[in-house]
């Protein structure tokens, strides 16, 4: 079997969950934007235990993950839970993880130990393969690697895990944060936390090999496509709010620019494509699978590019300025689009995948 072919295959993480009523999500996502606003880094985790929040993505998360990184989303802030969910899918199948399992340095069962966050692929590997078997960090003639971290999480986990290719195969290698070197990544967005990591492979201890770590990598990417594809939705969906406010206030010959049809169609261009990628969310967690996050994570990022175009437009001048906030959600949304494979990445993964199987995925059932 190839790795295109596993890949194409369910990656399960959690069983399909009934969605908490709208009433107690609106009142969850308001208590998780105090949180946000308030707490950062191992700060943060422990609010987002004392909110029950942990607690909900053991029992549902779609509905955890929508509140948290869904506001995440809406009101440009951040938090480490992104590569401590990865890293702990990467230990077990259920991504489980709470701030006593912080604090106490353990993530249930699995075969590692203490809270690991991933490290993502390094900017080197961001080539235009780089994601088309699920993306991983190749180590130089004398064993350097460099990769990408939430530095946030990285002050929270004593170790983070990183998947290494050589001609072995891919293995999972734990290192010692401590032997770390960090860089914080400047850029578009410093906002988001990123920081370069430069380490040494030998350093570190593999923890997972060849066919297990494969598939525990792809359960990992799968779930932070996931996460990630809510938190775009939340970017999107701030700014649609942003255009239509100033759609409707703004005037031009007597009249709301947003009694334009032109610009109606701009706008509704990007209500179809946020509808389009929140139903791919939604179906991702109903039948979680390599796959269907792939596709929420695709139409995520063909919203963002979207919003990013239309939203712009309608906003006109006052959208390039800097004490208006909606360079953040452009600059946000496009950095979260690239994190676990770009666009065109994604489209080319997902094309890869339908000429393996012959067969188109489907998105939801009609």
């Amino acid at each position: 079997m190839t790795v295109r072919e596993r890949a194409a295959e369910s990656v399960p993480d959690q069983a399909p969950e009934s969605a908490p009523g709208a009433e107690d999500l609106k009142l969850f996502q308001e208590s998780m934007a105090k949180v946000l606003a308030g707490a950062e880094g191992p700060e943060l985790v422990s609010s987002l235990e004392e909110q029950g929040w942990f607690e909900l993505w053991d029992e549902q998360p779609r509905a955890a993950a929508r509140a948290l990184f869904g506001q995440q989303g809406r009101l440009a802030r951040t938090s480490p839970v992104l590569t401590l969910l990865m890293g702990a899918s990467v230990a077990g199948p259920t991504g489980s993880i709470s701030a006593e399992s912080v604090s106490a340095g353990s993530v249930g069962a699995g075969s590692i130990s203490g809270v690991v966050p991933v490290l993502l692929p390094g900017p080197a590997a961001f080539s235009d393969s780089a994601f088309s078997d699920g993306g991983w960090a190749v180590a130089g003639p004398d064993g350097t690697v460099r990769a990408l971290a939430q530095s946030a999480a990285l002050d929270v986990g004593r170790a983070a895990v990183l998947p290494v290719r050589d001609g072995d195969g891919l293995s999972l290698v734990e290192l010692a944060t401590g032997t770390l070197r960090r860089t914080p990544v400047e850029g578009l967005d410093p906002a988001l936390g990123l920081c370069r990591v430069d380490a040494t492979v030998r350093a570190g201890t593999p923890v997972l090999i060849g066919a297990e770590a494969e598939w525990a990598w792809r359960r990992s990417v799968a779930l932070g496509r996931r996460l990630l594809a809510e938190e775009m939705c939340g970017v999107v969906a701030e700014q649609l709010r942003l255009a239509l406010g100033h759609a409707g206030s703004r005037t031009q010959f007597g009249r709301p620019i947003g009694s334009f049809q032109a610009v109606k169609h701009k706008l509704a261009e990007v209500h179809v494509a946020l509808t389009v990628a929140e139903l791919a969310a939604e179906e991702a967690w109903a039948q979680p699978a390599a796959t269907s996050s792939l596709l929420a994570a695709l139409l995520g990022a063909t919203a963002v590019e979207t919003a990013n175009l239309h939203c712009q437009q309608v906003l006109g001048g006052i959208g390039f300025t800097w004490e208006h906030p909606f360079h953040r959600y452009a600059r946000r949304g496009r950095v979260l689009a690239a994190v676990l494979g770009s666009r065109a990445q994604l489209a080319r993964e997902l094309g890869g995948q339908i000429v393996d199987s012959g067969e188109l995925p489907v998105l939801a059932e009609l």
